[in-house]
């Protein structure tokens, strides 16, 4: 019986498939590398390095987003800026490392302290700022007093105590955002006199 080239297995098929079922392999996974690799660097660009809360770039952007929803729908929303009591002295006596542990366990009590849709992030230095859609001055007062008591009464790392001061006010209609964290600045301020 005669049999035709046709008809016989073709022996590079195999090894054709396999090369291409590697290659397809390789892509997927330099293609989940990628995506991986984005989505830290997108992490990176919104976080505060050290206390992994947004930066000031990102927060920002949450209230540029928060005013335009109040004009639009007369939602009233409300900005609290916090700053630790004293932590000059804390690096001063026990050095940056242990101001450092302070700054990032202070945003784990925050953190505990606000509500999912709030948002927090490192102004400056020992300073943060929380944006609190839905929220006028009253439900800002609260949250303030609940996060200042949450803070007096936590042990941090070798200072033991620590306590911070807080301004609030709520976004006013018409005005700048910048308008709107100088008076919470102003209120900081007297906090702290």
């Amino acid at each position: 019986v005669e049999t035709s080239l046709l008809d016989k297995p073709d022996p590079l098929v195999n090894k054709h498939s396999r090369s291409i079922s590697r290659l397809a392999n390789f892509i997927q996974a330099v293609t989940e590398e990628l995506e991986e690799t984005n989505e830290e660097a997108r992490r990176l660009a919104e976080r505060d390095y050290l206390t992994q809360a947004y930066n000031r770039v990102k927060v920002n952007e949450f209230m540029e987003n928060e005013m335009k929803r109040s004009h639009r729908y007369g939602r009233k929303f409300s900005i609290l800026i916090l700053d630790m009591d004293n932590l000059k002295k804390v690096n001063d006596v026990h050095g940056h490392n242990v101001g450092d542990a302070v700054l990032s366990q202070l945003v784990r009590i925050i953190d505990r302290e606000i509500r999912d849709s709030d948002i927090l992030s490192r102004w400056g230095g020992e300073e943060f700022l929380v944006v609190m859609p839905e929220t006028a001055i009253n439900g800002a007062i609260v949250m303030a007093e609940r996060i200042r008591k949450a803070v007096e009464r936590a042990d941090f790392p070798q200072v033991f105590n620590q306590t911070c001061s807080l301004g609030v006010t709520t976004f006013r209609l018409g005005e700048h955002i910048e308008e709107t964290i100088d008076r919470a600045d102003r209120a900081l301020y007297e906090a702290k006199r």
